[in-house]
């Protein structure tokens, strides 16, 4: 007769459910929950970091929820150009506007005297191009239904008066 062998769990398994249990875990906790349980040997780095990609648990933990000013806030900076450009500085401004907490739509700017109607017009699109561009990252990130619904209707406002 054959001897029937209790089938240990692969180490990859044993990682992912751990992960799934501890999504903070570290190298060094993997690997002492994998000796508790009786397994002889260790757990490389590579499996450990490799199985935290996968499963979306890599970079900084943050928390599940996020003020506006989190949601909203918008990166200045642009990265040089890789094959020998030269560093300018961008071409665009980023303007950082404060919302108003109680929900009011804020008051459309004055038009500006000095700019002339083309360059308006210009300006305009582009606006609207990186509200855009804006909400399908929020798409992509997921769960910020209602910011994509303000930015949408910012970017009807900037359409109408841009038609206008």
């Amino acid at each position: 007769m054959v001897a029937s062998t209790e089938k240990k769990p692969s180490k990859t398994a044993f990682v992912t459910a751990h992960l799934q249990k501890d999504q903070q875990a570290t190298l060094k906790t993997v690997n002492a929950a994998w000796n508790a349980e009786g397994h002889t040997g260790k757990i490389s780095s590579t499996l450990v970091t490799g199985l935290r990609a996968k499963l979306g648990l890599t970079g900084n933990i943050r928390p599940k929820t996020s003020t506006p000013k989190e949601a909203t806030a918008a990166t200045a900076s642009k990265s040089a150009p890789k094959s020998g450009g030269s560093k300018k500085a961008p071409t665009r401004t980023v303007v950082k506007s404060r919302a108003q907490t109680n929900g009011a739509p804020a008051a459309v700017a004055p038009v500006a005297k000095n700019v002339s109607p083309d360059k308006r017009d210009r300006l305009l699109a582009e606006i609207e191009s990186d509200i855009d561009r804006l909400i399908f990252k929020l798409m992509g990130v997921g769960g910020f239904t209602k910011i994509e619904d303000e930015f949408r209707a910012a970017r009807r406002v900037i359409t109408r008066s841009h038609n206008a």
